[in-house]
């Protein structure tokens, strides 16, 4: 299936991709004050961002691993914000 999927949308235009990376960039992982339930639901979205990604990859796109990580981080809670903060400082 994933063959019709791809054959399909590497004929798609430029649009189609900015789509789809427009797609990716806007998803957002909720707060949940259920660590365990967070934790749970912040691997599924990071897989799911890992996904898009290679899906993505797969149908041409550019998108460079420094774009991906800075798409990630703004996906997180505006509560990962000092730990993001002092992730990118140590860089």
């Amino acid at each position: 299936m994933w063959d019709v999927i791809k054959a399909n949308a590497t004929t798609k235009s430029t649009l189609y991709l900015l789509d789809a990376e427009d797609q990716l960039s806007s998803m957002k992982l909720g707060d949940n004050e259920d660590s365990k339930a967070h934790l749970a639901e912040l691997r599924q979205h990071f897989q799911m961002m890992l996904q898009h990604r290679d899906n993505l990859v797969k149908i041409g796109s550019s998108l460079s691993d420094t774009c991906f990580n800075t798409i990630i981080m703004s996906s997180l809670p505006e509560s990962y914000r000092p730990t993001l903060q002092t992730i990118t400082a140590a860089e």
